[in-house]
């Protein structure tokens, strides 16, 4: 989970980084899953738009559908990992993930 903590943007335990790699939204990128990936990369593009998650599916590259259990996991992975907002049926980049960019 990303957390800021006295004006810094820390990383919370997991698998993300190893300790040896710069905490970036490059080290992040390279560990997740393919799905995770792409919603991720499509909200890199657009970091300051939400969008429905019908919306983010069909800009993701492999056009995933919105009603399968992989997208809607890979969205609760980004969201419990502090990388996406959602909110009103919308989906974005975090603040602190703006942070990384």
């Amino acid at each position: 989970m990303i957390s800021r903590q006295n004006g810094a943007v820390q990383y919370l335990g997991g698998a993300i980084t190893d300790g040896r790699q710069e905490f970036s939204i490059d080290n992040i990128k390279r560990k997740l899953a393919k799905c995770e990936h792409e919603i991720l990369e499509v909200l890199l593009l657009n970091p300051d738009d939400t969008f429905s998650k019908e919306d983010v599916a069909d800009l993701t590259p492999s056009h995933y559908r919105p009603t399968s259990g992989g997208f809607n996991n890979s969205l609760s992975k980004l969201s419990t990992l502090g990388l996406i907002t959602r909110r009103g049926g919308r989906v974005g980049l975090s603040n602190d993930a703006k942070e990384l960019i």
